[in-house]
């Protein structure tokens, strides 16, 4: 009699979702269809019977598959999305347009968080054997064939996507689209679906669906979750997957998200018609459309289409009230920094001048105001003004640079204790230092190299760069500079990330990038994040191709030059550095492309950050005082002296106490017991001599 549960395919009649659950095994249930055909009249019926078997528990969830045509994966241009995503490439299935998640694309009403760093493959379908998936829809395999995910794959990693926007008491039904990755992964994830106060989870394993609960016959068919629900006051739902481990086959992986979908099964009852849900009202404690509980400029009704709190003026709490973001400044009331450069709303004023950092006068529905490919929280925190196109952000703090010459210019010493030396594309030795080789092939130890779309190397190819004009004469740099990897998808927004392992927490390190010009007709701005573990990132945003622009501001466009970063390891034992490629800037000369890796040192840090004396201990029993000094390890020093400071014969009364001091590592420190028994006053100095 409900003839919502049935729709027409061509010539099949479809059911949609029935619930067949009982306490006792062997239940049957009887289903009768009836139905006359329209304009033959011919009618008729078919008897469906159903026996219950074995003792699963009813769930919420539900898996459905093999995925063959599109037809097969129930996306319907007739249902009613609220989220139609694709995970790394923006698809379309049964005339359905999937739109584009990705590390730097986030659909509207939707908010993906991981643990990690964010990242995507397009068009990659891994060990998946698609030939005998039985996956034949040319929607469902473009579908299938790019994903996100979160870097970290280890056992606690998580991610979570959040689906906002949603009408309050409505029912909805979510599924998620899934397939193997490879055969050497179980990919096993604990999965937790939560609306309102209600959370249910699920665990399964993404690339072993041929055992419980998917249950497919084969590992390489590809399936759906499906998982209803009924949507809470807030208008969304939460779906977090962590990384878990036990003894199925494979090593553990993040969740790779190929495809979701959204879409309403029942609209949200509203008994006085109002506009506004009854589970909204119950929710907040409000009934009357038209009026304003948190004087915020917006009633009620405004507030439920919103999606703000209508008793909390300030829903992001970002210094700005609902009723103005909406009406004023047209920003996001529900999200503190609108265009995601860093800055909340309230302090960019969008007077086109900087005042202070809580009055950038930057627009705060721009990422990059003045239009120099720097964002305006990156300007800030680099000291320049992300309203002046001509004021450009200088090398920020914790990172270094120097241009190449010979090879004793690179600072590669056997002398600096490595982690790593890479090279990329060819095996290389620089001062007898063997650079391990990275390509498409091989990886070294304790390193992971993830790229947005396939990997390359190019072996013994300078490209573009002029060699003789670049002032690099060291044969070993050469070499160096001579290799190099790269992602084949060099467009805005394709990524690589490379990912050291196997550190000493605590102990700092200083990772060096050996780079140089590749063609002339390129820009290759980058955007590199270097994080260690689960600190605060730091980013640095440059032309590889253009090094005699800020913040590298180098002498020549052919120059060879390094980049060096500082940091501590925390305990994860880890870097990441990702490599995002960004439009070339206005003014740039070329066109985008992906990083070139030719080189990558790691070495415990011998850096002081600046030679200075740190401490003085007078000792009045000895009599002797002890001087404290930063050092760099290997290195030489002299300590000076002087009682006046005054003399003008000999350099201010400084005279040589000691010229041999050897470093004894990051500091160093030298006792003088000979003339502080005499003097009443005197004053050291420290010099490197070698």
């Amino acid at each position: 009699d409900d003839n919502d549960l049935f729709r027409i395919v061509g010539d099949e009649l479809r059911a949609g979702r029935f619930d067949f659950s009982s306490d006792d095994d062997g239940t049957q249930y009887y289903v009768r269809v009836r139905g006359r055909g329209t304009e033959s009249g011919e009618s008729g019926e078919s008897m469906l019977i159903f026996t219950l078997i074995g003792d699963k528990e009813p769930s919420q969830f539900t898996f459905v598959g093999p995925l063959t045509d599109d037809e097969s994966s129930g996306i319907d241009p007739e249902n009613e999305y609220s989220h139609a995503i694709s995970g790394g490439g923006a698809e379309t299935v049964n005339g359905v347009d999937f739109e584009l998640l990705n590390s730097n694309t986030t659909p509207d009403n939707v908010f993906w968080e991981v643990s990690s760093i964010k990242n995507q493959l397009d068009n990659n379908n891994g060990g998946w054997d698609v030939g005998s998936s039985g996956v034949t829809g040319p929607g469902l395999l473009d579908l299938l064939g790019s994903f996100t995910f979160n870097n970290d794959g280890g056992v606690g990693s998580n991610q979570t996507f959040t689906l906002s926007g949603l009408d309050p008491g409505g029912t909805y039904e979510a599924r998620l689209y899934m397939r193997k990755w490879d055969n050497s992964t179980q990919r096993q994830q604990l999965v937790e679906f939560t609306s309102d106060d209600k959370t249910d989870s699920i665990t399964f394993s993404e690339d072993h669906p041929e055992i419980e609960p998917i249950e497919m016959q084969f590992r390489d068919q590809a399936w759906y979750m499906s998982y209803t629900y009924t949507a809470g006051a807030d208008g969304e739902l939460l779906i977090k997957f962590t990384v878990t481990d036990d003894n199925t086959q494979g090593a553990p992986g993040s969740f790779h998200m190929y495809g979701l979908t959204n879409h309403i099964v029942q609209s949200s009852e509203d008994d006085d018609n109002d506009g506004l849900p009854d589970a909204w009202e119950e929710k907040y404690g409000v009934d009357d459309p038209e009026a304003d509980e948190d004087n915020d400029g917006l009633s009620n009704a405004d507030e439920f289409e919103s999606r703000t709190h209508p008793k909390k003026a300030d829903t992001d709490e970002d210094g700005l009230n609902d009723g103005t973001e909406i009406t004023e400044t047209e920003t996001n009331p529900l999200k503190a920094d609108s265009d995601d450069d860093g800055l909340i709303d309230s302090i960019e004023t969008n007077t086109g001048t900087f005042v202070s950092n809580n009055d950038t006068g930057t627009d705060p529905n721009n990422k990059d105001t003045d239009g120099d490919n720097f964002s305006d929280g990156y300007e800030i925190d680099a000291g320049s003004n992300p309203n002046d196109t001509e004021d450009l952000p200088q090398l920020p703090g914790d990172f270094s640079m120097a241009f190449l010459t010979d090879d004793e210019s690179s600072g590669i010493d056997l002398e600096n204790e490595y982690t790593h030396a890479i090279s990329g594309g060819g095996a290389e030795n620089v001062n007898g230092v063997e650079f391990e080789l990275l390509n498409s092939d091989t990886t070294p130890d304790n390193f992971d190299w993830e790229v947005s779309s396939i990997k390359n190397q190019i072996d013994n190819n300078n490209g573009g760069w002029n060699v003789g004009a670049s002032g690099v004469t060291g044969e070993g740099l050469q070499a160096l500079l001579g290799s190099f990897t790269f992602n084949n998808n060099g467009s805005p927004g394709s990524n690589q990330t490379f990912t050291l392992s196997g550190l000493t927490p605590g102990q700092t390190y200083e990772t060096r990038l050996y780079t140089r010009k590749w063609d002339n007709s390129t820009a290759r701005t980058q955007e590199l994040t270097f994080t260690a573990g689960d600190q605060d990132s730091n980013s640095i945003i440059f032309s590889e191709d253009h090094p005699e622009l800020p913040p590298l501001s180098l002498p020549d466009r052919e120059v060879g030059w390094y980049l060096g970063y500082t940091y501590t390891a925390d305990g994860s034992g880890s870097l990441s550095i990702r490599c995002d490629v960004l439009a070339s800037p206005e003014g740039v000369q070329g066109d985008p492309g992906s990083y070139h890796m030719y080189g990558l040192t790691n070495q415990v840090s011998s850096a002081p950050v600046a030679l200075q004396i740190t401490e003085v201990i007078y000792d009045p029993e000895a009599p002797q005082v002890a001087i404290t000094f930063n050092s760099r390890p290997g290195a030489t020093y002299a300590v000076d002296f002087s009682t006046n400071l005054q003399s003008s014969e000999d350099d201010g009364g400084w005279a040589e106490l000691d010229d041999g001091v050897i470093s004894e590592g990051k500091q160093t420190t030298y006792v003088d017991d000979f003339f502080v028994g005499n003097e009443k006053t005197i004053f050291y100095r420290v010099r490197q001599i070698e």
